[in-house]
Order: C-alpha cells, then structure tokens, then sequence
C-alpha cells in the first residue's frame, strides 16, 4: 500500500471510530478457529479490495509464490510471506501478504497457486456489492432490503452510514450489522431526506458502497376541504390538508370529472386553477388525494360547480335625477350569461335588478348626501359566480341646461322664453335670468319660482340690444348656464326721422317734395309716414295739408300753397309701438329771379374779355351763371357780384357772355352782352435791316411784320435819326443823303387799332471817303 492509499485508509477509519464511540457500537469479537469458518478455500483466496491498489492474498499453506497472469499476456510471480502470523482479530493463523496492485488490474488477471507439483488455480473474490436495494418507508423509520452480493459466503456483516441530504448534520452510522439482505433504520423525523450508504464487509475490509436516497413517511390522511368556484373556462380548486398529520406530503393528485382529467400540484400548492379540457355551462367535481412515498389519502371530493363567462361590463352608463330626491341609472344591457345587475353609490345605498332590466332607482338619495356632493355610481353585471368590472360614472346630479332659450323684443321691454332640459325628470324649484348686453355685461337679473318658462323685463332702455342666458334650480343643485339666446332689441316708438329733406319743384303751380329720409326704427318695422304743411296764405290765414305714406314710399308731393309762402313741415313715422316725434323742416316758395341788366363786354391792354352788368333785382338770387361764348367756359359767381374777367382767351377771336340769375326756385331770363374781339398791342417788328447804297448815299430799310396779336397793324411808325417820326403802312423805306463816315440810327415800331406796340433799333453808317497822299 502507497502512502496515500495509508493515507486515506487511515482517515477512513478514524472516521468510522468516531461515528462508532457516538452512537456506542463495538467491534465484533473474534470468534473464528479456523479459515474454513470464513469459507475460506484449503489453499487459500485472493480478496479484491475496492478503490485501492491493493489485493489481500490469504494463503493458509503459506505457499510460497502467486502466479498472476495479465490480460496483456505477461506473467507475474508474487513472492508472499511464509511467516505464519496469528490475528488475533480474526482468531485465526496464516500467511497474509498485501500487495500493491491496481483493483482494476486485479478484476481481469488469472491467479493461481504455484507448487512442484504444478500451478493449482486460487479462489478470487471480486468486491463486495449489494444491488438493487429497495426503501419502504415507514412512520420514522426507513426499512431497507437489497439483493445480496455474488459470494455472499464471503460477507462478514454490513456497515451503514446515512445523513441528511439537505443539511450537514443528521450524520447516521452502525457498524457489523449481522444481516442477510434488510435492515430498518429509525430516524427522528418523517419526510426528511437521507442518503444510506451500504456497504457489505468481509474479513479484509469494507466492498462497494451502494447509495441509496430515501426517506421514512407514512400515507397522509384524507384532505380536510376542498372547494371548488368557477370562472369562465376555468375551475378555482382550493383544499386544505387534515391537521395533525404524521406524514409528510410530497405532492397532491387532482382528478377532474366528467373527463378524468388528472393534474398533479407539489405539496405548497393549496390554491390550483385549471383551465385545460374546461367547458363552460357544464357542472364539475375535483377530488384530490394527498401523495407521498409511503403511498395516498384516501379521496376527498369537492362541491359542484359549473364554469360560465365571464359577463362583459355595461355600456353607456348614466344616471339622471329623478323624483323630488331620487335618481335613476340607466345602461345598455351587458351581452353573454347576465344573471343579475348590482348597483351602488358611493353613499352607500345598493340595489340588484334582474337581467332583464337596464335601470335602478334610489328613491331618497338626500338622506345619505347633501346637494351639490360628486356620487359615484357603479354596475356590475354578475351572473351565478362571476362578475365583471365596474362601470361607473361620476354625478352631482345637478340637473343639464335650459335649452331653446329665446328673446322677444317689447315695447322697452324684452321677453325670455326657454325649454328645460331633455333629462330633466326632477321638479324644476325655479330659473335664473340675465340680459346681458354690450361687452358682455350683465344689464339685469330676476330669478322665478316653480316651473313657469318665461319671464318680461320691463321699463328697460330703448335701442338696446340684448341676449339672454338662463340657469336651473333643482333640489340637486344649479345646472350651468344655458347658451346665450339670439339677440333682441328693445323695442319703442320710431326715432324721429332724420335727413327729411324738403324742395321746391319747378312747376307752374307751387309744390314741394318731401324726401322722407330716414329712421331708427327701434324694434318694430316703420308701417307710415305722415307730413303736415302749415303756411299762412295771402290774407294772414294759417293752412294745413297733411298727407300720408307707406313705408314702401321715399317721397311725398305737397301742394296747395303760394308762391312768397314760408311753410314749415312736420314729418313723423310710425310703427307698432306709435308715431315718433316730428322733424321740422321750413320751405320759402320761391319763383324765378328777374335777370341782370346793363350787360356789357369788354377788352383789356392784356387782351383778357371783360364781362360787367348790373344784378338782378329780386333777394332771391342765390348765385349768377356767366357763360363766355363760343368757348362755354362758365364761371359761378355771388348775387351781388358785377364784374367778370376773362383771361385765357384766344386772340383775335370774337366773344360775347351770357348772364343768368339762379334762385332755388329756378333761373331767370338769359341776358347776351355785346360781341367783342380779343386782342393785344402790336409786338416788335421782326428782321428790322439797313441797306447802304455809298454810290448814291442812300440806305434801304427793311422789316418784316410782328405776330399776330388779335387786331391787325394798321401803320409803322419810323423814326431816322433825331428826325421827325414818319408814318408808313409799307414795311421798306429809302433814306438819301447820307454822310459818309457818319453813323445813322432808325427805330420802328407797329401800331393797331389798341396802339403802339414796342420800338426795335439798329445803327449803320458809310465809309468815309480815301484822302490819296501826294508824293
């Protein structure tokens, strides 16, 4: 033996020392007298010894040598020991030599015995195994049978160890059992779980270990409870085991019927739901049975019980006042298996109807809340075990707002009229009103009592356009404000009518024509309108016409009066409501103005025409229309003006003006004033030149006409030197005897029928003769 094999073999057996002085177990005794008492054979054995390299060569004889055949075809001769040694553990005498072989070598060698005589095979024992052990468990106690070992002549007795294999401590050893093939190991607890290790032991020492995991238990009681509540597709198992109970469950068994389908829990699981195979509207029953290694309870059913859908929540909740305090809620009806509706308000109060109906009323909501409180109300739909989700809605119950509100104009008055809410099921205890009027601004309030729609305001300011909003008092509350209505005005008699224009028509006879203008009308549309003349005639007497329109007509014709008259007109429409006040409007009836006198025309120095007469004598006139001809160029001027010039004219063309006097009546006669011609003063001369003759010292002059100025150059007027001017109607002259080497100076200038125009100049002179120098 190697020093590790020393090794561990010692540590080995230091451990089983301790685990014997624990639990008080001794060696046995030696009580052998010879080998046959181990079934030893005459000539001896080889004893394999499992997981060392070693082999226990028992030779009685003391043979000398071992012949060991390899399965590799070698061939070894183990000398042994010949010493004959007493053990007195074994009580026997013999040759015992150990040699250090691997076990797994030893398993395929052939060994046998040499001697003169030739080699005598040896008994080998392979180690020691028990196979095939078996585990009952019982009330803390673990009782163990296996099948035993080949050779199992050669097992002395069988050592076992256990320990727990979910802790460290638990540790469990006997040693020398004398037993053939079970052993009952007692153990402090049931369900625990132990590892057993087996091992058979010959007189050489320990074989194989066999392990084996068991544990000690007993069949579990019954289980106590099972109950069973169904969902939709699906059983909700819940049981409880039977308490006291020694054993300990691994696991419960859960049989489904009708189908018999079988669904196995661990032993924690109290609380199962199964859904696989599960049909709705169809009654089950589950029975359980508690498991373990020791074997099952006895079966415990549960209750009946039949899966439904689950019913789907309803739809388009809500809830109304209804009654003096009450309220209703309606909803549409949940679809699938409906067996009743349950209802409940955050107040507390609660109410179930049949499938059948879609509503629930709580008469007396008041005595659990107080007006104006947010309830929150709730539906479930529930059938025979399931319920849906709640649907709820949240209320004050507060009633909605008045609607179709409207606003009917009066005389200074407007009148409200609105419709109560269409969910209105709950007394109305009154209505409060504004006008509201420009800018948003609350004109006036007034508040009603009961269920009365309508309401005047009076003494209110005309013209005024307002609109109306209405709120609604329940016992639950104020609703919010209604939707402002269309707007109304207040209503009164017309304005007094404004832009009454009143004029003279041009007639033989006098008459006047009344334009009517126009009005506010303040409400009510204008129906007529009526004009009053009032005039004194010629003997002091005061007149009246009066004449009336419809609203259709813009004008009124009045006649009746005289010419020279001052009438005065009252003009007043009228509507619904009455006859506005009157817009006065007076009216001097003229005729025509006498026309102008004295009507002359005229021509300036500039050529401009001058227009002057006398005016007319009638205080009438209002302007004077003077009128140039041919050119139609007029000019407006006051009665009183005289005079009218002109400018812009063309020359040389004949004008003449006519002169009217205007008054609002009409025009007088056309006065023509005398034709005259447009014209200036004569311009200069144009080209004015001197010819000098020196042969007969003389010099022609020459000019050429100026431009015309509207009256034609009656003459020229030339002027030589300092000489006396010379008139001339040519437009060439010859001066003679001139001086040479003297400088002349001529001056022309045009005269027409206004004068003279401007003089033009020029200088010229001769040579002065050649003085020839004598030599």
């Amino acid at each position: 033996m190697h020093a590790g094999q020393r090794r561990r073999a010692r540590i080995l057996s230091l451990v089983l020392l301790a685990i014997v002085a624990t639990l008080g177990v001794t060696a046995p005794p030696a009580a052998a007298a010879s080998w046959v008492d181990y079934s030893v054979p005459t000539n001896g054995m080889i004893s394999i010894q499992p997981g060392y390299r070693q082999l226990y060569i028992v030779s009685p004889n003391c043979s000398p040598r071992l012949i060991v055949k390899q399965p590799n075809g070698t061939t070894d001769v183990l000398p042994l020991n010949t010493d004959l040694s007493y053990y007195p553990s074994l009580g026997v005498s013999a040759c015992i030599s150990v040699n250090d072989v691997a076990e797994s070598t030893a398993r395929e060698a052939t060994f046998s015995w040499w001697t003169a005589n030739g080699d005598i095979p040896a008994t080998v024992v392979q180690p020691l195994q028990v196979t095939n052990v078996r585990s009952t468990p019982g009330n803390k106690v673990i009782n163990l049978t296996w099948d035993q070992p080949e050779h199992s002549q050669w097992v002395d007795h069988y050592d076992f160890y256990a320990w727990q294999t979910n802790t460290s401590s638990g540790l469990y050893g006997k040693v020398g059992i004398k037993t053939t093939n079970s052993y009952q190991m007692r153990v402090p607890n049931n369900g625990d779980d132990w590892m057993v290790r087996i091992i058979p032991v010959n007189i050489f020492g320990q074989g194989v270990r066999t392990d084996v995991v068991t544990s000690a238990n007993i069949a579990p009681k019954a289980v106590a409870r099972v109950s069973v509540y169904p969902g939709d597709h699906q059983l909700r198992t819940i049981f409880d085991p039977t308490t006291p109970d020694d054993a300990v469950i691994s696991g419960y068994v859960l049989t489904v019927t009708p189908g018999n389908t079988q669904m196995t829990v661990g032993a924690n699981t109290r609380d199962v739901t199964i859904t696989n195979g599960i049909s709705n509207n169809i009654p089950y029953q589950v029975s359980v049975v508690a498991v373990n290694a020791a074997g099952s309870s006895p079966v415990t059913d549960s209750n009946l019980a039949t899966p439904r859908s689950t019913p789907s929540p309803v739809r388009d909740l809500n809830v109304r006042a209804t009654g003096a305090r009450g309220a209703t809620v309606n909803w549409l009806a949940a679809n699938g298996d409906v067996t009743k509706y349950v209802v409940t308000t955050s107040t507390g109060l609660r109410s179930e109807v049949s499938a059948n109906q879609t509503s629930a009323t709580f008469g007396d909501l008041l005595a659990t809340t107080t007006a104006g409180s947010h309830i929150i109300f709730s539906v479930v739909t529930v059938n025979d075990y399931l319920s849906s989700s709640a649907a709820t809605t949240d209320s004050t119950l507060s009633p909605s707002a008045p609607t179709n509100v409207t606003l009917t104009g009066g005389l200074r008055s407007v009148t409200a009229r609105w419709a109560n809410p269409s969910d209105l099921d709950t007394p109305a205890l009154g209505y409060d009103v504004e006008l509201i009027g420009a800018n948003n601004q609350v004109v006036s309030h007034a508040s009603t009592s009961g269920s009365d729609q309508e309401i005047t305001f009076a003494d209110l300011e005309s013209g005024q356009r307002l609109r109306a909003r209405v709120t609604l008092r329940t016992a639950w509350g104020t609703s919010p404000v209604s939707t402002l209505s269309p707007s109304a005005m207040v209503e009164d008699v017309p304005e007094q009518p404004q832009s009454v224009v009143v004029t003279q028509i041009k007639s033989a006879q006098p008459a006047a024509l009344v334009t009517l203008g126009n009005v506010t009308t303040r409400g009510c549309a204008v129906s007529t309108w009526t004009v009053t003349a009032t005039w004194n005639d010629a003997h002091g007497d005061s007149q009246t016409v009066t004449t009336t329109a419809t609203a259709r007509q813009a004008t009124q014709t009045i006649t009746g009066f005289e010419f020279g008259s001052d009438v005065t007109f009252q003009t007043t429409a009228s509507n619904c409501w009455g006859e506005s006040s009157a817009a006065t409007s007076t009216l001097h009836v003229e005729e025509p103005p006498d026309p102008v006198t004295q009507a002359h025309a005229s021509i300036t120095v500039d050529g401009h025409v001058v227009v002057e007469w006398t005016p007319s004598d009638s205080t009438s006139v209002t302007q004077v229309l003077v009128t140039l001809l041919p050119s139609n160029k007029v000019v407006t001027v006051s009665k009183t003006t005289r005079r009218v010039v002109f400018t812009g004219v063309a020359l040389g063309q004949t004008y003449s003006a006519s002169i009217v006097a205007r008054n609002s009546f009409g025009s007088s006669a056309q006065v023509t004033t005398n034709a005259i011609t447009s014209a200036t003063l004569p311009g200069r001369v144009q080209d004015l030149a001197a010819n000098v003759d020196e042969a007969t010292n003389s010099a022609t002059i020459t000019w050429g006409e100026p431009a015309v100025t509207g009256y034609a150059v009656s003459s020229y007027l030339v002027t030589v030197d300092d000489q006396t001017p010379v008139t001339l109607t040519d437009t060439t002259v010859t001066v003679s005897g001139l001086v040479a080497g003297e400088t002349h100076s001529i001056s022309v200038l045009a005269t027409n029928s206004l004068g003279d125009g401007p003089t033009t100049s020029i200088s010229f002179g001769m040579a002065a003769p050649q003085v020839v120098q004598p030599d």
